[in-house]
């Protein structure tokens, strides 16, 4: 065997070791996940988004999956992974991390190979260097990768399996790139396969998270290195990205212009400012701060450092706070130093500049949320790379340096597993934030909505006070208050609460008027408890005259009347208002002819209403039947109603039978009543109402 073969072969176990311990440390990290409950935008996105809980693995349960009207962003490929979980294992979360830390691991060999085509060029190797050196630099920056506490938000977190899947397939695309580019041979069917290859990947990842739009930029950025900081780029590649630049345009019109924002096209994108509390322009000087605290979470990532969601105050000037200043100073240094010191430095401007690219969507002009962690999870690959480049510059001991590198990454690992025994306790991990973030009123808001989940109600009325105390718009928190009071019998303070969220202004700021609906609705139903029942048709009328609201749509709304012209419907009846009454839950049978509450008192009055013009007997029997057979003749008021019906159509033979089996079922304190209804049928004589 000769002397290069043996070093191949040893490269080649090196590798295959280092894929091991790669695989070796995700999963020691991240272990003590797999019981993490599902949290925040994982009960939208998952729990409560019905095209994601497939019933099977059909291609239309898989269509529905990924591209359902309940998804909230354009993003099929991570809904479909979702859906998958979900047909296999239902929503037992075991089956979603194994799936999540399966795809960080993944993540991390990619990145071993991505820093392994890396090495060369940024450190500028040369036949002084042993053969195993680029594979222990590829491994130490891999290692560090997997292992990074702040990495828990994008594995951890379920939802964000939308960051690591496209991750997976941004990584793999570039890679293919790469790969067809240094083809020792290349030919026609080489490039068609890698850079095919490369393509498909990039529309997997753009199906998964917008961000990786900025993979054409990645290529350029790799050429531009590769090429010693000159912007020629060969043919073949300058041809390769265009294609892909107008392969972008085409999935932005079959994504509905989603590349950028949920909304679609540009005018939604900046649209999307109407539902935050900053301008563009907060937001631009803000992330220069934003991104100098994602640097400094990177350099001391502490898990007393790490939070779900911020409350992050903003820069309204340069100088206003004054670090939005320096915070620009500093990363304009960077990336004029990485452009500088390109051909001397190549690892300083492909570290720098990579981290930067990755933040570019997600840190500029879009009206997201301010800060979010798991944005850090393709940038730190920058970081990575710039910190073991110097760890293995520094030492020349290539042994000793990655020994250094996974020393580190052994207590990374640490913290990662504290991180995430936070994450396990749904309470806990709000606590921590909200003892992080104490401006923070979603951290109360989530504590109150998990309280009231355990039936600790006095708790979670506490956390919804606080809620508002902090953020007095937050109408969804006035909501839910109100609700917790009534169930408590505090009613004067729950219709005070539903009359606070009320009294918000439509107009003022949408984001926080969402819950109009909910208010009127409720503090109706307190009325009719109060005997104020034309109130109460007053609240459910306004109710059922809102305007459609943000992403509500005209079906939506339509099935969410009918307990509302149902309840006004019974309002109206109280009011003797018989009409009225009957239009309304008309109305809600038009909707939903199986609606139990209104085929019952729709029957009721046309069974026993004074009024000969008003009853039908047929008409309630037939409505009456189906009220019964919805509540499998087990309901004592629908049976009521049932045998009322029978007497009126005439058939008192039944009607006796079935009043029979009301008094049967009544509780003592209303037999007698029941009684003489079963009297007058006995007399052919149907029951008349007050």
């Amino acid at each position: 065997m000769t002397t290069q073969s043996t070093t191949t072969n040893r490269l080649f176990v090196l590798g295959l070791v280092s894929c091991a311990l790669i695989a070796v440390f995700t999963w020691v990290g991240y272990f003590n996940s797999l019981d993490v409950p599902f949290t925040f935008d994982d009960e939208r996105n998952i729990v409560k988004n019905p095209g994601v809980l497939m019933p099977d693995l059909s291609p239309a349960s898989m269509a529905q999956a990924a591209f359902g009207e309940g998804n909230p962003t354009p993003r099929p490929v991570a809904y479909l992974s979702f859906g998958i979980n979900h047909a296999l294992g239902g929503l037992d979360v075991t089956g979603y991390h194994v799936v999540n830390i399966a795809i960080h691991m993944v993540n991390g060999w990619l990145v071993y190979l991505l820093a392994l085509r890396l090495c060369p060029i940024l450190l500028k190797t040369s036949e002084d260097k042993p053969k195993s050196f680029c594979t222990l630099f590829a491994l130490a920056v891999a290692l560090l990768f997997v292992s990074h506490p702040v990495q828990t938000q994008s594995v951890t977190y379920i939802v964000q399996r939308m960051a690591s899947l496209c991750t997976l397939f941004y990584l793999a695309g570039l890679l293919c790139y790469i790969a067809g580019r240094n083809a020792p041979k290349p030919t026609v069917r080489s490039y068609i396969v890698w850079w095919g290859g490369a393509l498909v990947c990039w529309v997997l990842a753009l199906g998964t998270k917008q961000f990786a739009v900025t993979l054409p930029l990645a290529v350029m950025l790799y050429e531009w290195i590769a090429r010693g900081g000159s912007l020629k780029i060969q043919k073949k590649a300058l041809a390769v990205i265009g294609g892909g630049v107008l392969l972008m345009a085409v999935v932005a019109v079959v994504f509905k212009s989603g590349l950028f924002f949920e909304g679609g096209t540009f005018a939604k994108l900046f649209k999307g400012y109407e539902f935050r509390d900053f301008t563009l322009t907060e937001r631009v000087m803000t992330q220069a701060r934003v991104v100098m605290h994602y640097i400094g979470l990177i350099i001391y990532p502490a898990p007393s450092r790490l939070v779900l969601v911020y409350d992050y105050p903003l820069s309204t000037s340069l100088l206003v706070p004054i670090t939005t200043l320096f915070s620009f100073l500093g990363l304009g240094a960077m990336a004029v130093a990485s452009v500088v010191f390109a051909r001397r430095l190549p690892l300083l401007a492909f570290g720098v500049l990579w981290f930067m690219l990755h933040l570019v969507v997600e840190s500029s002009v879009i009206p997201l949320e301010m800060v979010y962690e798991h944005r850090l999870y393709v940038p730190i690959i920058g970081a990575g790379l710039l910190f073991v480049g110097a760890v293995f510059t520094l030492i020349k001991n290539q042994k000793a340096a990655l020994a250094a590198v996974v020393v580190l990454s052994g207590v990374m690992l640490f913290a990662t597993h504290e991180r995430n025994e936070t994450w396990r306790d749904r309470l806990g991990l709000w606590q921590d934030n909200a003892a992080k973030q104490p401006t923070e009123p979603r951290a109360f808001f989530n504590m109150a909505s998990i309280l009231r989940e355990r039936g600790e109600y006095a708790e979670a009325i506490d956390m919804l006070e606080e809620t508002i105390k902090l953020e007095p718009r937050y109408q969804e928190a006035w909501v839910r208050a109100g609700a917790l009071l009534k169930l408590t019998g505090r009613y004067q303070e729950a219709a005070n609460a539903y009359s606070a969220a009320i009294a918000y202004d439509l107009e003022e700021h949408p984001r926080f008027g969402l819950f109009h609906w909910e208010a009127f609705v409720e503090r109706g139903s307190l009325l009719y408890m109060a005997g104020q029942y034309e109130a109460a048709v007053g609240d459910y009328t306004s109710a059922l005259a809102l305007p459609l609201q943000r992403k509500e749509t005209e079906e939506f709304r339509r099935q969410r009347s009918v307990p509302v012209f149902d309840d006004r419907g019974t309002a109206y009846l109280s009011l003797r208002r018989f009409q009225e009454a009957i239009a309304d839950f008309e109305a809600a049978l038009a909707i939903n002819p199986d609606h139990m509450k209104a085929s019952n008192n729709l029957a009721w009055i046309l069974a026993t209403n004074p009024d000969p013009a008003l009853r039908d007997g047929e008409r309630a029997v037939e409505l009456a039947r189906r009220a019964c057979k919805l509540t499998e003749w087990n309901d004592l008021s629908t049976i009521s109603t049932y045998a009322a019906s029978l007497a009126e159509a005439g058939d008192f033979e039944a009607a006796i039978e079935w009043q029979t089996k009301c008094i049967q079922m009544a509780p003592p304190q209303i037999v007698p009543q029941y009684r003489a209804r079963l009297e007058l049928f006995q007399n052919d004589t149907p029951y008349r109402s007050d």
